[in-house]
């Protein structure tokens, strides 16, 4: 199992909108593991991410980029 974890301190995630779609700041390093474990798992191996972080720190922007990606 892989933890993803936002760092700390931390700073409220910065969102803007392009075209309606969400941009998130100073998250690329996690998005990036994320996008490196798809890849692993897309090729055979499995895998588990497990998002973890204080309190409004973006964990649910970050996923759904991810998602909005894949």
């Amino acid at each position: 199992m892989h933890a993803v974890q936002s760092r700390m301190p931390f700073t409220a995630t910065t969102v803007t909108r392009k075209g309606g779609f969400v941009e998130l700041a100073e998250r690329m390093g996690e998005l990036t593991q994320l996008r490196s474990m798809l890849s692993t798992c897309l090729a055979g191996e499995g895998g588990v991410a497990l998002v973890t972080g204080a309190v409004a720190c973006g964990k649910t922007s970050l996923m759904n980029v991810f998602a909005r990606d894949v």
